[in-house]
């Protein structure tokens, strides 16, 4: 993204009053009533008279060469101002009736907002996102929104980012499970408007800890709030498990306002690519929150070895009041070729690391491969190897899983696999075996587009009392919006 380098414009304006005779109340009955307002930060007495004055302007523009300025600042600004100030569309009239195009380009909830750009590369001050998600950077990850100090810098192969804020508020992560409806109510009270960071994860199923998928929603368009009530409603209802029965979680993340004196909060990422496909990056966090001071500190490495080949590899380690010292790692290979496509992942954490935003909890050990071997257009093998243990209580689970996919013609896929697993709990230092064979049918209707049926058997091999029978089907609407029926039938 690079700004567009527009001519300059600035707008302002300043006024003030100096009052000789402090006897008569020039003043309107009331507050923000349509007319002349009190001039109040700018307020000086002298004694004999008194003056008030303000000071607003807005400038943007190209200012010399490359560079772009934007400015903001106005004096009777309000500090309650909410976060990342935009048009709501709740707001006021929902047509304005004529083609103005409105728009915050100086986003502060502070009187100052200062952003200097020069190519890829920018200092602002004012409200931002602390640090962008990276698909490399799973454990290390940090993200609030705040007001103060940020850079980035972009220069070949080399990128950096910088942050600073002195902030008044806390963090606070909401981690739920969707429940099929729309409105969920928040625990917290007096969240700082706009400060939310609201994502739907999808976990996985067999390892509770593993995350498969995350969704950032967008204010408005996904979902709205009430910072007040801590009520959130979405546009859409939220599943409760997606079609594979991985459960869906909604995870929101904002801002809490609590009387407490101001903290400072620092961080710095860099990331530089040392030969071509190489890069290298690391990261780090000081949060002075004095109801938990926390310390992050993480770095990785990810490797293109071809254009269907990735690996990454990562470590974090953080310091909190709470919890202390703790570490987490893990590597990941992802390779999709023409004909095999292999993903393994592997990683472990101690009981005292301590990220609400990163992808894996703490005490655990998770390990998975999933490989997929094409024989020809119309028939593959899969093979599945999971194993997910607690490294507090011991609580393990270890499963493979090995099947055959056949296609015919193009309407009928048909799939037949075993099944092995093993689960010990600690509470009654017990181990439960399945072995099971299952087979799976799905058929896309012919006279219905877009709809498809299904079949499902699972047998266990070793006691013939238990089964598990399914049926369903899915049928979608359009691009958006997708019906989905599945019934089960299950002696054990």
């Amino acid at each position: 993204f690079l700004p567009d380098l527009r001519p300059l414009i600035a707008a302002g304006i300043i006024e003030g009053t100096i009052r000789f005779n402090q006897e008569i109340n020039i003043n309107s009955e009331k507050e923000a009533d349509g007319f002349e307002r009190e001039l109040k930060q700018l307020s000086y007495d002298f004694g004999n008279f008194t003056g008030d004055a303000r000071l607003a302007f807005f400038i943007k523009g190209k200012v010399s060469g490359k560079t772009l300025l934007t400015a903001g600042f106005d004096s009777e600004k309000s500090k309650e101002e909410r976060l990342f100030r935009d048009i709501r569309p709740d707001e006021f009239y929902p047509v304005y009736g004529e083609s103005s195009i409105k728009g915050f380009d100086a986003q502060s909830s502070s009187r100052l907002y200062v952003r200097v750009d020069q190519g890829k590369m920018y200092a602002l001050y004012g409200d931002f996102i602390t640090q962008d998600r990276d698909q490399d950077v799973q454990l290390g990850t940090y993200s609030r929104a705040q007001t103060g100090f940020k850079a980035n810098f972009e220069e070949g192969k080399v990128k950096a980012q910088a942050f600073g804020v002195n902030a008044f508020s806390s963090r606070k992560v909401r981690e739920f499970q969707g429940q099929g409806i729309s409105r969920y109510d928040l625990p917290d009270k007096d969240i700082v408007d706009n400060s939310e960071i609201i994502e739907i994860v999808t976990y996985d199923r067999e390892q509770p800890d593993v995350i498969l998928n995350v969704e950032t929603l967008t204010r408005f368009r996904d979902y709205v709030i009430d910072p007040f009530s801590g009520v959130i409603t979405f546009k859409n209802p939220v599943s409760s498990v997606d079609i594979d029965f991985n459960p869906i979680f909604i995870r929101a993340t904002y801002e809490v306002t609590n009387n407490q004196d101001r903290y400072l909060i620092g961080g710095v990422k860099a990331e530089t690519e040392l030969t071509e496909g190489i890069k290298v990056g690391a990261n780090a966090v000081q949060d002075n929150n004095p109801e938990n001071n926390f310390r992050l500190l993480s770095g990785n490495i990810s490797a293109e070895l071809s254009d269907a080949t990735k690996i990454v590899g990562e470590f974090a380690n953080t310091n909190t009041d709470n919890n202390g010292n703790g570490s987490a790692a893990r590597i990941q290979l992802d390779h999709k070729g023409s004909k095999l496509d292999v993903f393994a992942q592997l990683g472990k954490s101690d009981k005292n690391f301590s990220n609400e935003g990163s992808s894996l909890g703490k005490a655990r050990t998770e390990a998975r491969t999933r490989t997929r071997y094409k024989l020809n257009s119309s028939t593959s093998l899969k093979n599945e190897i999971l194993f997910t243990r607690n490294d507090t209580t011991s609580d393990r689970t270890f499963g493979g899983l090995l099947s055959a996919e056949k296609r015919f013609g193009n309407n009928i896929n048909a799939e037949l696999g075993f099944r092995y697993s093993e689960n010990y709990k600690s509470v009654n230092d017990s181990t439960t075996y399945n072995t099971n064979i299952r087979g799976k049918v799905k058929a896309d209707l012919p006279f219905l587009s877009g709809a498809s049926a299904f079949g499902e058997v699972e047998q266990d091999l070793d006691e013939a009392d238990k089964r598990l029978i399914a049926v369903g089907a899915d049928y979608k609407l359009r691009k958006l919006a997708k019906l989905y029926a599945r019934h089960e039938f299950i002696s054990s």
